[in-house]
């Protein structure tokens, strides 16, 4: 449900739990699926290794 993945994203961001990083992206992907639908930008400069992360993480679930 939306609602729910949008408190799990939220608390995830208030930083005062034990989230990996890798959870946080997985959630960033579904969160940024369920709101824009597929990523269609243009990938980030690979030294910009959040902002790529970021990106792998949503168009990972291109599809959904």
């Amino acid at each position: 449900d939306l609602l729910e993945l949008y408190g799990l994203f939220k608390q995830a961001n208030e930083g005062d739990n034990d989230t990996r990083d890798d959870d946080l992206l997985e959630l960033y992907g579904l969160f940024k699926q369920a709101n824009e639908g597929d990523n269609d930008t243009t990938a980030p400069f690979f030294i910009d290794f959040k902002a790529k992360a970021k990106w792998n993480a949503w168009n990972g679930r291109k599809g959904m």
